[in-house]
């Protein structure tokens, strides 16, 4: 019940603690702080004048706020679901996005052709 009410007032906050260590922390974070900044200039700065952009700040701030709730509950949802624990055989689908083997460099590989 906790983790819920914290997922919806500071999504930042709730994923960071009952997330993944690279369970999305940053983009959420992100999202809910343009979401409040769009709150805030539609509250205090935005021109009454005109409606598209009182209106569109408004719903812009309400629909990035709703976005970061929406992604940190699934995420949440997610990593209790399939657990983080990097050090077992039954890894994450979340927690396992980054792979383990280094890729080639694509401009090493341009260097090398030019060296042909």
């Amino acid at each position: 019940m906790y983790r819920h009410i914290l997922g919806i007032a500071i999504p930042p906050l709730a994923i960071c603690r009952y997330g993944c260590s690279n369970s999305c922390a940053l983009p959420i974070t992100i999202f809910w702080v343009g979401g409040l900044a769009a709150l805030a200039y539609h509250f205090f700065q935005a021109p009454v004048e005109s409606s598209w952009l009182y209106n569109g700040s408004l719903i812009l701030g309400i629909a990035m706020i709703a976005l970061s709730i929406i992604w940190t509950e699934l995420t949440i949802a997610r990593v209790i679901r399939d657990g983080c624990d990097k050090s077992s055989d039954n890894k994450s689908s979340l927690c396992g996005v980054v792979p383990n083997e280094q890729e080639s460099d694509p401009f090493e590989e341009v260097r090398k052709a030019k060296e042909l």
